[in-house]
C-alpha cells in the first residue's frame, strides 16, 4: 500500500517538473525566437558583430533548435503521462456535442 502511494508521488512529482520545465522551455523559445526575428540578416549580422545576450545569430539559432527538440521531448513525455485525462476530455467534449445535435 504505502509503495503504490509513494509510486503515486513520484508520478505527481513527475509532472509538476516536466509541466514547469515546458514553462521555462517556452520563455526561452519565445526569447530566443523573438530575438532571431529581430535580428538583422546574416551577411549585415556577421559583419556588424550583431549579438544578444552574448550569442551571436549562429549560436542563437542552434540554442532556439535544440530548446525545441527538448520541448517536443518533455510535450510527448507530458501526454503519455497525461493521456487517461486527455482521453476523458476528449469523450466528455465529443459526448457534449453529439448529445446537443
Amino acid at each position: 500500500m504505502e509503495r503504490r502511494i509513494n509510486m503515486k508521488r513520484n508520478r505527481l512529482l513527475l509532472k509538476g517538473v516536466i509541466s514547469t520545465l515546458l514553462v521555462v522551455l517556452f520563455l526561452l523559445l519565445f526569447s530566443t525566437g523573438f530575438s532571431l526575428w529581430l535580428s538583422p540578416t546574416g551577411r549585415i549580422a556577421r559583419e556588424t558583430g550583431w549579438t544578444f545576450l552574448g550569442f551571436d545569430k549562429h549560436h542563437l539559432i542552434q540554442i532556439h533548435t535544440f530548446f525545441a527538440f527538448t520541448m517536443t521531448a518533455l510535450i510527448l513525455n507530458h501526454l503519455l503521462l497525461n493521456y487517461k485525462t486527455l482521453f476523458h476530455e476528449m469523450k466528455s467534449l465529443y459526448s457534449r456535442r453529439s448529445a446537443s445535435k
